[in-house]
């Protein structure tokens, strides 16, 4: 199981409630494809502005784009990691995203919900279509073994390679604890 899924269960399935809410707000509903697409963009900001991810997933490299996997497989019967969170409904071929619970923030910082604002505010509009487009990912297989390593998007800046190394060293101290 990847990191984030391990020690960040509570704070992914609140970030998913917290998107569901806010596609809801834009009247438009919130389905798989569209969710992979902006946690990728929320954790790939995280990076950019912090130096470490907010979810901690690990993105797989697919054909159209970064993929949590986690995340992808739970539409499957069964494979649900984030259950009492949200679910997965299948709609004429497509995955709607239902939540069960209300958001709660006790997992975020300021920062974390202004970088996921921000990319709700870019992006969220958007289709998956679009989103797929933005992120401009291509390759000719439809699923790899490859994964996103974010440290690459911060490779020029020690400070922020630091704080990624530290956070998630943190993570993985919790967890064995």
């Amino acid at each position: 199981m990847c990191l984030g899924m391990t020690a960040n269960k509570d704070l992914i399935g609140n970030l998913i409630i917290y998107i569901v809410d806010f596609c809801k707000n834009m009247s438009m509903p919130l389905y798989q494809t569209k969710l992979l697409k902006l946690l990728y963009l929320i954790d790939e900001e995280s990076v950019r502005q912090i130096g470490s991810p907010i979810t901690w997933l690990e993105y797989d490299i697919w054909q159209k784009g970064p993929v949590p996997a986690a995340i992808y497989f739970s539409k499957f019967p069964h494979t649900n990691k984030l259950e009492e969170y949200v679910s997965f409904e299948e709609r004429s071929n497509k995955y709607l995203v239902v939540k069960k619970k209300t958001f709660e923030d006790t997992n975020f910082s300021e920062i974390d919900l202004e970088i996921i604002n921000d990319v709700l505010l870019k992006y969220g509009k958007k289709t998956s279509d679009e989103l797929i487009k933005k992120i401009r990912f291509t390759l000719n297989n439809h699923t790899s073994n490859e994964s996103i390593d974010f440290l690459q998007l911060i490779a020029n800046d020690q400070i922020k390679q630091f704080n990624y190394l530290a956070a998630r060293e943190c993570l993985e101290t919790t967890m064995a604890l």
